[in-house]
């Protein structure tokens, strides 16, 4: 953002204004990347040495902008730049929390725009900024800001750019913005808004461009969720909670362009849920829930030129779909489920010029046909053609669509009558399972992996293969030994070994094979990375943050971090009642902290994060708190509901190994057979079935 501040401004001086040079500043680190722009590295003790500098500067040699990061800065108490002239400054110190109401007075030209980023600011310095009446960027991003108030920019009414990323925001008052009749960009990303602080961003009636990716927004987008924002052209929603789109939820933003709600948790687009978005060009629903979209959903979105859908779960791609976009330009289907194109699903495309559907588990037979030949026809480039691969049937398995000649995408073919081959098909299990970290050293390779299953099961194998152009080569074969049982969270698994066949900068593809056992039946779960480039990465990730609260208003707070030899530190967030209470460091060596005399009101909001990763988050409510000193009776009820369940527990087992010693067969062996054409995997997974021979 700070480029973005130090650009905006109105910068007087040409590139090819050859008669300007740096300034020379003595006990200061400066250097000059722009004409009259100075960028200076000082302790606080030294920067009285720059303003002075800056003084006896005149035109044309003067300095527009000054960036500064003054070393153990923790307070501002005076006029730190008396009789400067400069359009643009930027304060940045990592330790600052304080500004007196005069700093920024007895400037010998008011300020057009002020960075104070990387600080420890807790609340906006209103008294200091009000004094600046000709600003029009103001950049707070990345302190420890927690609310706004009413008066939080008064006297900033010329100000049309505001950065409050990556603060603590949880707090908005309805006023806030009010104050600022011209602002045209508002950045609050990464910050902990909810949904009811979003409906308080009134009096923005001027705003084009508005961020609110990776806060707290959850449950449904509907029609009282934002206020009117007549001039809105650009909004972005991205990683949040969302569950799904109401119908016309966002018509109160009739001038939107473009929307993003990519990483949300969206399953559901109610019927004209875009109503009222007849300006919309761009719409990304990447990495979401949907199984379907509708003809309905999409119906008012006219001049829609980009829509991304992929990182979902559509099963086919129809008319339903694109018909109603008769302006699209460019399709993303990419890492879905799609098996079927049907022979009208690309009918109305007719301006199309992008599309691509990489790892879906397209059923090239008869049906595919009409898909096949618009592809060949199409004016897509070869690099999108190419993302149309078979996955069934077996004869055309990583075929590309484009060049099985017409004669091959048959029905009822040879490849859809089962094989005798005396043995029986172990039937692949609905659970998923999903990459969820990569680390590499340069020696080993360690691999996390996220199962989605409830039922015990055994891990069996892991297959490596190389990308070689089109085609993938099996490298290596692996054994693994473990279970569900055995491991500290049966939802994640981690596997490491040593890389001795994998050459840096080659692609791979890792896949795994279990075992699921549920309900006395087995089943096959099946789960492939992405191609993944062989450099080294180390990126330690947060995997588990459990806190317990006693009575006595103690938290005690574990966190897992996977890889585990790997040296990192993490920072913890407390909150209470939506206010910020403490932060803690942990060293990934200890993952334990105990925090003490917590407020008596909760709920308690804890959130660990590591660098600049996305937070882990979870809540903790006051009801939650130990029980151990209550008396007896709630005791007695605590061993009675273990006893039921190591009864039933034992009734379960009993049951279980009476079934097997009555089964007449017996596993002596494993092997893997090529998949059925029945079964429509996705092509992400192992296309491998689990036999056993009688």
């Amino acid at each position: 953002m700070l480029w973005m501040l130090l650009l905006g401004t109105a910068i007087t001086a040409r590139a090819e204004d050859e008669k300007w040079r740096c300034p020379d500043v003595t006990n200061a680190s400066c250097s000059c990347d722009l004409p009259h722009t100075l960028r200076c590295t000082a302790s606080y003790k030294t920067f009285p040495v720059i303003a002075d500098c800056l003084r006896k500067l005149a035109p044309p040699l003067s300095v527009s902008l000054l960036d500064c990061t003054i070393h153990d800065l923790e307070i501002i108490d005076g006029p730190m730049l008396k009789g400067v002239s400069l359009h643009g400054l930027v304060v940045s110190s990592g330790v600052l929390k304080s500004i007196s109401t005069d700093a920024f007075k007895k400037l010998s030209k008011p300020l057009e725009a002020l960075g104070l980023p990387n600080n420890q600011l807790k609340s906006v310095p209103t008294q200091a900024l009000k004094h600046l009446i000709s600003l029009t960027r103001l950049d707070l991003s990345h302190n420890i800001l927690h609310s706004l108030h009413d008066h939080s920019f008064k006297g900033l009414k010329s100000l049309e750019y505001l950065d409050l990323s990556g603060n603590h925001l949880e707090n908005v008052s309805s006023s806030t913005f009010v104050q600022l009749p011209r602002l045209k960009i508002l950045r609050l990303q990464s910050n902990g808004l909810t949904s009811s602080s979003i409906t308080k961003l009134r009096g923005l009636l001027h705003l084009e461009k508005l961020d609110l990716s990776t806060n707290a927004l959850m449950g449904p987008l509907n029609f009282s969720s934002f206020p009117s924002l007549p001039n809105l052209h650009d909004l972005n929603l991205a990683h949040n909670q969302i569950s799904s789109v109401a119908k016309e939820a966002l018509s109160s933003l009739e001038s939107l362009k473009s929307l993003s709600l990519k990483y949300n948790m969206i399953d559901v687009l109610e019927d004209n849920a875009f109503r009222g978005l007849s300006m919309l060009t761009s719409l990304d629903l990447a990495h979401n829930r949907m199984v379907a979209v509708s003809e309905a959903s999409l119906a008012h979105l006219t001049k829609l030129e980009f829509l991304d859908v992929s990182h979902n779960f559509l099963r086919a791609l129809t008319s339903d779909l694109i018909s109603p976009l008769t302006e699209l330009k460019e399709l993303r289907l990419d890492e879905n489920d799609i098996s079927i194109i049907t022979k009208d699903a690309l009918e109305s495309a007719i301006k199309l010029e992008r599309l691509t559907l990489a790892e879906n588990p397209l059923n090239c037979d008869c049906n595919l046909s009409q898909f096949a030949d618009w592809l060949r026809n199409s004016t897509l480039s070869k690099r999108d053609k190419n993302t149309a691969i078979c996955a069934t049937p077996p004869t055309l398995e990583n075929g590309l669509v484009e060049q099985i000649p017409p004669d091959k995408l048959v029905c009822g073919s040879q490849d859809d009558i089962p094989v005798s081959t005396g043995h029986h098909p172990m039937p692949v299990s609905g659970s998923r399972v999903i990459l969820q970290g990569y680390n590499y050293d340069g020696k080993m390779m360690y691999l996390l992996w996220n199962i989605q299953t409830v039922g015990f099961y055994q891990c069996q194998s892991l297959y490596v293969y190389e990308e070689l152009g089109a085609h993938e080569l099996l490298l290596e074969h692996n054994d693994l030994h473990c279970n569900s049982t055995t491991l500290a969270d049966p939802h994640s698994l981690p596997i490491s070994w040593q890389t001795n066949h994998l050459q840096k900068g080659h692609k791979y593809r890792y896949c795994v094979v279990m075992v699921e056992e549920k309900d006395t039946e087995s089943a096959l779960i099946l789960g492939c990375s992405e191609v993944i480039t062989l450099v080294e990465h180390i990126a330690p990730q947060i995997t588990s943050l459990k806190a317990n609260l006693t009575s006595s208003l103690t938290m005690t707070i574990k966190a897992q971090v996977w890889p585990h030899n790997v040296p990192c530190s993490i920072t913890v967030h407390i909150s209470a009642v939506s206010k910020f209470f403490k932060q803690a460091k942990l060293n990934c060596s200890s993952l334990k902290v105990n925090i003490q005399d917590l407020p008596s009101t909760g709920p308690y909001k804890i959130c660990a994060l590591i660098s600049n990763l996305a937070p882990y988050c979870i809540w903790i409510h006051p009801n939650y708190v130990g029980n151990i000193d209550k008396g007896n009776h709630n005791s007695f009820l605590l061993f009675l509901t273990i006893l039921i369940f190591i009864f039933i527990l034992l009734a379960y087992i009993l049951i279980r190994w009476l079934k097997n010693i009555l089964k007449r067969s017996k596993i002596h062996e494993q092997c893997f057979l090529p998949t059925p054409q029945d079964e429509q995997q996705h092509s992400r997974y192992v296309k491998l079935q689990a036999t056993t021979k009688l």
